[in-house]
């Protein structure tokens, strides 16, 4: 049998030979964009086999008795004298490992000093509240025991500096009377909002490692730059004012944020930009809108999502650096010159080499009066790949141009069902032919779309109209949070989600540590919000043997249906839990969406509390220890459930976030991040029968595959990203230390892989993603990576590959899969059968 997506390279666009560098960013030269997320090496490395196959907020709770939204004829004054959870008191939220009883997690801003009376210079205050109690700042590249949300209370913040967002830290402002920070006449600095400092006179050197960036987020915000002159001193692109600099990785997310900026032509020239992002690998954004400036969002990363942004009146709206892979969904640009300009082009530092735009897919948008709504870089040898699904045209003079006036495809008002830019692949063709072009639009299954046709999505839920009495705390059922063992966690928390269920309550989880030996339940009916990421961390005998595999967080019993809702919540283990499965959902929707995660991690090792160190689980190690097998699965969606997926982050650790120097009970910040060798089995096993939806994903360093979809239909999939483990090839080959498991369905056995000793086994490594005996997946952006044979990265340079395989697609059909790129892959797809 012939694999659908093997039939649908013959009408799909590629390119071979990527650009994958770019970096910028002031007072210095650029730098290198390192790839690799755990270890710094140079920028020389090509993306091979880049290939590209054939507002306001929409919330489900509206229409639901189950989770109230605010009316819109609700008063803002009403509202806001009401009740929200994150800024109780009463939740005894803890950083356990902080090295202090006292350390203060939920920090609001006045508390500081900060008057945000619009006239005060409040930079001072909102400092102080950042840096209390020794956080993770300059000189500290990491830290997963010192984390902190910053309140901001309704009012005007007025600053003349930068406000520095340390290393896991959330900005979080009233989520209905939005609070404004605003720039003050005179400002100086690189941005409003600075999430990654460059050092002075550093050559470019910063705080934090950009793709090492992780655990931030900003949101509920008004940033406004109309009283910022047009050039600021040590601003970024040349001196200009901007609103927030976004340099970040996983785990990371902005929300719920209004730009706003002088209108050009209403106020003369203007130089304002909203957010400046130079690299990083992330990563999402949403719910943004900006209003006049000269480029609403300077974009430029590895891969990344952005979705539901309006722009209006931007000189630009969107101007992009560089990527590998960029998916903008449920984009609004209106009433601006140019929509998206994607003509950059930089230069590798040690290549020589031009760097600019892998790919962009343009999904479920609209460009209204846009003179030019894509720009594109035409340049000798290079071409972008762009994919337009669905998107609405209006009054446009053209809708795909390049640098050199040439138009691919003209403008008008029309609705491109399914379009592309690139390079085609057919029988005629083998080796690809630039051209551009209608496609057959995808068969998109009713199920994955919304009334308007657009495929669902749905933003994260704050709970911000509800009353103290709505709410229960998991503590109040004498469960703990400070990381201490033995306790009776595990009885406490099902007890809590039982009552919490059957009394439709928000089960709030302080922030903390909360170890539990057993599984957890929860029912249908659940809603949870952690805070600062809490962690639900398995230990004990019951989740160490691997031949007995143990879930940790069990969502429903198989053929369950209803509400469940997971939002910044954190699920770990702690020692050897080889047989831990971090979680198995087995709840269907009753109505599109219900059931879903939101902005939630799943991480083996790699932090204060695992146990995993690398004392104990060295990068050296060319045997598995046994001690540092520590997951089975992370997650298991099955057959009878369906899920909606938001900003998930999935990571067997390949490095330590603390100094091996440092005590078990403090975190010691430090500049270095210690490679470790720590071992989970599987990422992510799908077998939902649908709707699922997976928007924004990250999925790293499983050994026998990291994306798996067995038996699955009707499941949607929106920039996903994968890296193979840094010790496969020359360590350890797939199938070691966790061997193929009958008990879980389509394990790969790698049977066409011939037999060789121990060492470079190019064949048996992970997959990155598996698509088996599977039919209606659709996947918009796809980032496969595998850059290290035994931690050396010389294979992942240009021209060279670290393993044969990555993506696997056997007996499937209705495949459709755009803008997929790899790096140190020999192949892009592998039809099995």
């Amino acid at each position: 049998m012939v694999s659908r997506s093997l039939a649908s390279i013959f009408y799909a666009f590629a390119s071979l030979a990527s650009c994958s560098f770019m970096a910028t960013g002031p007072p210095a030269a650029p730098i290198p964009h390192y790839m690799d997320s755990a270890a710094a090496y140079g920028p020389d490395i090509r993306l091979l086999n880049t290939v590209d196959y054939t507002s306001r907020y929409h919330n489900i709770s509206a229409a639901s008795n189950w989770n109230k939204s605010i009316s819109a004829e609700q008063s803002v004054d009403a509202i806001e004298a009401g009740y929200w959870f994150l800024v109780d008191k009463k939740f005894q939220n803890h950083q356990p490992l902080s090295g202090s009883s006292d350390y203060p997690v939920v920090r609001n801003v006045k508390d500081y000093g900060a008057k945000g009376d619009g006239q005060t210079d409040d930079w001072e205050y909102i400092m102080n509240a950042i840096t209390k109690g020794d956080r993770c700042g300059e000189g500290c590249n990491a830290t997963s025991t010192k984390g902190a949300i910053i309140y901001f209370p309704p009012g005007t913040y007025s600053i003349s500096k930068p406000i520095v967002q340390y290393y896991f830290t959330q900005f979080v402002g009233d989520p209905v009377r939005r609070p404004t920070i605003m720039g003050r006449k005179g400002f100086k600095g690189i941005a409003l909002i600075d999430t990654d400092v460059y050092i002075d006179g550093g050559n470019g050197a910063e705080w934090w490692t950009n793709q090492n960036n992780f655990y931030r987020q900003i949101r509920n915000l008004i940033l406004d730059l109309t009283a910022m002159d047009n050039h600021t001193p040590g601003g970024a692109a040349d001196g200009s004012p901007v609103g927030i600099h976004w340099q970040v990785s996983q785990a990371c997310t902005l929300q719920n944020i209004h730009f706003k900026m002088p209108i050009a032509g209403v106020n003369g020239e203007v130089r304002h930009l909203g957010i400046f992002m130079e690299n990083g690998s992330g990563g999402f954004v949403s719910d943004l809108t900006f209003l006049g400036g000269k480029v609403g969002f300077i974009a430029g990363n590895q891969q990344y999502t952005a979705r539901n942004l309006k722009f209006t009146r931007c000189e630009t709206a969107i101007e992009m650096l560089w990527d590998w892979g960029f998916t903008w969904k449920n984009i609004v640009i209106e009433d601006s010159k140019i929509g998206i300009d994607a003509t950059a082009s930089g230069t590798d530092g040690n290549t020589g080499q031009k760097q600019s735009i892998g790919s962009v897919t343009i999904l479920d948008s609209t460009f209204k009066n846009v003179e030019k709504a894509l720009l594109v870089l035409n340049a000798k040898g290079y071409h972008a790949n762009v994919v337009l699904d669905n998107v609405r045209v209006e009054s446009s003079k053209v809708v795909v141009v390049d640098n050199l006036g040439i138009p691919y495809l003209e403008g008008g008002t029309k609705t491109i069902k399914s379009w592309a830019l690139g390079y085609r692949f057919t029988e005629a063709s083998p080796k690809g032919k630039f051209d551009s072009g209608d496609m057959e639009p995808p068969n998109k299954d009713r199920s994955l779309l919304d009334a308007n046709s657009n495929f669902f999505s749905q933003d994260k839920p704050q709970y911000i109209n509800y009353q103290q009495s709505d709410f229960i705390n998991v503590l109040s059922y004498g469960v703990r949070n400070d990381g201490s063992y033995p306790n009776k966690n595990a009885k406490g928390i099902n007890d809590a989600l039982e009552q919490s269920a059957k009394q439709n309550k928000i089960l709030v989880f302080p922030a903390g540590i909360y170890k539990v030996d057993d599984t957890i339940f929860i029912p249908p009916g659940s809603r949870l919000v952690g805070v600062l990421w809490s962690q639900i961390m398995a230990i004990g005998k019951a989740f160490e043997n691997a031949d007995q595999p143990k879930v940790l967080a069990r969502v429903g019993h198989r053929g369950d249906t209803g509400v469940v809702e997971i939002s910044d919540m954190l699920f770990t283990g702690s020692g050897a839990t080889a047989g831990a499965i971090f979680m198995e959902w087995n709840v269907h929707e009753s109505i599109q969406g219900s059931a879903a995660m939101w902005d939630t991690i799943f991480r083996v090792g790699g932090a204060s509390g695992t146990e995993l160190t690398d004392s104990n689980c060295h990068q050296y190690g060319k045997q598995a220890v046994e001690r540092c097998m520590a997951s089975t699965m992370m997650l298991h969606v099955t057959s009878s459930a369906s899920v909606y997926m938001e900003n998930m982050w999935f990571w067997v650790a390949a490095h330590w976030l603390r100094h091996a120097d440092s005590s078990a009970d403090h975190d010691v910040e430090s500049k270095l991040q210690t490679r470790i060798n720590v071992y989970g089995a599987r990422g992510v096993l799908i077998e939902s029968q649908g709707p699922s939806w997976v928007h924004s994903a990250s999925n790293e360093h499983s050994t026998l595959y990291n994306w798996q979809l067995s038996g699955a239909k009707n499941v949607y999939l929106r920039h996903i990203q994968s890296e193979t483990p840094y010790f496969q090839a020359g360590q350890l080959e797939s199938r070691k230390p966790y061997p193929p498991d009958t008990r879980f369905p389509n394990d790969p056995e790698f049977p066409d892989c011939k037999n060789k000793a121990e060492g470079f086994d190019t064949c048996r490594e992970s997959w990155a993603l598996r698509i088996i005996k599977s039919s209606n997946v659709y996947l918009y952006g796809g980032g496969f990576y595998s850059f290290f044979q035994d931690y050396q990265d010389n294979c992942a340079k240009f021209g060279k590959t670290c393993e044969d395989k990555l993506i696997d697609t056997d007996f499937s059909e209705h495949i459709w899969l755009y803008n997929l790129y790899t790096v140190g892959a020999k192949e892009v797809i592998s039809p099995q059968g």
